[in-house]
């Protein structure tokens, strides 16, 4: 051992404790990680002008036009001028619905909606490509926690239809040929950064 490391001692490697948990990846990483990592398309947008401008970029990107875009809610009609769908026609008749979500769930990328988003259809009934509005307030560690939440958001009337939407990947789809394509769906999420 030379003169120096004698003098001032050799620092050891501190190791780490087999009883500590684990570090843990945050909420909003740990979604956004598995949700574009199964093809999802997540946009963060700062403000409403940065969702309304992602929004347009969609439209274009996708060569649709607003007649094309139905949404279920007025603050979604008001904000990004879409219309709502109407009784007498069909969501399939769209390319895509631009709705809300309750919340993002973090361990496994999907996204769980109710009744309040997408009244009482099932999801193989809207199109195929989904646009979801949501904000850092609606993360969640899992199913469980997001369904506590749920309750705990609507005590005296729980809500019906709640579902989880799942992304569609095409790797997956070429790869095994018996995945449902109407369970799944393309997803754009716009994601804005308020509470």
């Amino acid at each position: 051992m030379s003169f120096w490391a004698k003098f001032f001692g050799k620092k050891k490697k501190k190791e780490k404790s087999k009883y500590l948990p684990e570090n843990e990846i945050p909420n909003d990483l740990s979604f956004v990680k598995k949700f574009t990592i199964k093809g999802g398309r997540f946009l963060f947008c700062e403000n409403n002008n940065e969702t309304s401008f992602n929004f347009n970029e969609i439209l274009v990107e996708n060569n649709w036009n607003l007649n094309e875009v139905f949404c279920f809610d007025n603050d979604i009609k008001k904000k990004l001028n879409v219309n709502i769908l109407k009784d007498e026609f069909s969501p399939k008749n769209f390319k895509t619905c631009i709705i809300k979500c309750e919340f993002l769930i973090s361990n496994t990328g999907l996204i769980l909606v109710c009744d309040k988003q997408i009244k009482h259809f099932k999801l193989k009934e809207l199109p195929n490509t989904l646009i979801i509005l949501s904000q850092t307030n609606q993360f969640s560690k899992d199913v469980s926690e997001a369904m506590s939440l749920l309750k705990n958001k609507y005590e005296n009337t729980i809500p019906t239809n709640i579902t989880t939407i799942n992304i569609y990947n095409y790797l997956e789809k070429e790869n095994n040929m018996s995945l449902d394509k109407n369970n799944s769906k393309n997803i754009y999420l716009l994601h804005q950064d308020y509470n």
